[in-house]
């Protein structure tokens, strides 16, 4: 329909590309019993204030871009690198990596210092007010290619067994993750959230190592969520202006009039293109025949938001049409921001979900307002919702992972019977469904497990299971 929404379309599909899947293999880790570390945050996941510096973090990673320009062979390089961050430890090619990695040396050393910065604005926001769905995001699969980059050298640090090295690698990674996924679209935060999945999965690598320190303090005193939707859902509202020449000006004027009658063409051909494409020009027919049946609704909703009548009565049919989609289409907005922060047990309960009636079938129009401006966005926030929960619940998962370590060291190097017998830290709940993890012991080897939420078929996007075995002494 527009590239900003096939971006969008197409990030929520990279996110879930395992969601096909019958039921995702267990994650088999050995685990060496380890104490935490002294002092608590000798490791870190995020820089700290001690390191940070002024500066905006977006300047550095165009920097960045200019570097990747220079590497013609970058393409075909990334598949290779994404190769060796899949092998075991012991199968990787060391030399051969390092020799491949030298020439990023001058990358690297960049994102060290983007990582550092205490802000990003990448004027995504300016781009957003003045292009609307029409803004182009280049900068942004760079960072995703970024991604790839830091997971092999920190898979190559930790081969090493350089762990300070790789802690370094990787809390870069996911300072990256955060400047990209605490923008303003959903797209930008699908992204950043892509990087710190690549960084967590690592992390699984660096935890099995029979030398790696116990990382939970580290992963404890991450944010949570670990990468805010905020900015991203409040500026949800930006692309409207854009979009839809000189909406702002009557938004923001109670007095308004009637348009001209060249804006109002421009705001039928976006219009047009909201409709459900497989409809073809029936769909097109329908939303002219909706705007028509919906039109009494939408003036009276308007005088009751503050419009005098008379100016309300001379609009054209369209102009009312869009003022009441915009005003149903804030008001979804409002219960989102309301709701982002909730657990998401509870923002996703069928019965209780406020904004539940856009839920049902979004081409069917069951909000009141004849143009559907609200039921495009409602389903992508509710999938971009779930990724988000997703790297909650690996963070959580982590957590348990090394609070387990933990109280091996404590237990004659033993894992417990039951996760109630965990009484060295407090254990995370699982992130989707508010309870513990689901954990067993049988014989020497543990199962920890995030479940599907009910009534959901397990699969790689909502089920997570790791096999842990102490290693032998």
């Amino acid at each position: 329909m527009t590239r900003f929404l096939f971006a969008l379309g197409a990030a929520l599909a990279l996110c879930a590309s395992a969601a096909r899947a019958a039921g995702p293999p267990p994650i088999k880790l050995w685990l060496t019993p380890a104490k935490p570390p002294t002092p608590a945050l000798k490791y870190q996941l995020l820089p700290d204030a001690r390191v940070a510096t002024s500066g905006n973090a977006a300047d550095v990673y165009r920097e960045v871009i200019e570097q990747l320009a220079t590497k013609t062979s970058l393409t075909p390089k990334l598949e290779l690198f994404s190769g060796w961050a899949e092998l075991p430890l012991k199968s990787l090619p060391k030399e051969d990596v390092r020799k491949e990695l030298a020439p990023f040396d001058k990358v690297y050393e960049l994102l060290d210092k983007g990582a550092r910065c205490e802000h990003c604005d990448w004027g995504i926001r300016d781009r957003l007010r003045e292009k609307g769905i029409a803004a182009l995001l280049p900068e942004i699969q760079p960072m995703r290619e970024c991604a790839t980059l830091l997971r092999v050298k920190a898979h190559l640090e930790i081969a090493d067994g350089r762990f300070d090295k790789a802690l370094g690698t990787l809390r870069t990674g996911f300072a990256l993750a955060r400047h990209v996924g605490e923008s303003e679209t959903l797209i930008c935060f699908l992204v950043g959230v892509a990087i710190a999945n690549i960084m967590e999965s690592e992390l699984d690598q660096f935890v099995s190592c029979p030398e790696a320190p116990n990382l939970y303090y580290a992963l404890t005193d991450l944010p949570a969520p670990p990468i805010s939707m905020r900015k991203a859902l409040e500026s949800e509202r930006l692309w409207l202006p854009g979009t839809f020449p000189g909406l702002g000006e009557v938004l923001s004027n109670l007095d308004a009039g009637p348009l001209p009658e060249e804006k109002l063409k421009e705001w039928a051909k976006v219009a047009k293109g909201l409709s459900n494409d497989n409809f073809g020009y029936a769909g097109r027919v329908y939303l002219a025949w909706n705007i028509r049946q919906k039109h009494n609704i939408a003036k009276e909703a308007l005088i009751a938001a503050g419009r005098p009548r008379d100016k309300v009565e001379a609009m054209p049919h369209l102009q009312v049409a869009m003022l009441h989609a915009v005003l149903e289409y804030d008001s979804a907005l409002d219960n989102l921001l309301v709701w982002e922060k909730r657990p998401y047990w509870e923002m996703t309960d069928p019965e209780k979900n406020i904004n539940k009636r856009y839920l049902k079938d979004r081409w069917r129009y069951y909000d009141s307002s004849a143009i559907p401006l609200t039921p495009l966005v409602i389903p992508a926030v509710q999938k971009v919702t779930t990724a988000r929960v997703r790297l909650e619940r690996k963070t959580a998962l982590l957590r348990t992972v090394e609070a387990l370590r933990l109280h091996a060291a404590a237990h004659d190097g033993k894992l417990p019977a039951s996760l109630a017998a965990v009484t060295e830290v407090p254990l995370p709940r699982d992130p989707f469904t508010g309870k513990s993890f689901e954990y067993e012991l049988r014989g020497d080897v543990a199962q920890l497990r995030g479940p599907p939420p009910a009534g959901e078929t397990p699969n790689a996007n909502n089920t997570v299971v790791y096999l842990l075995k102490i290693r032998p002494r």
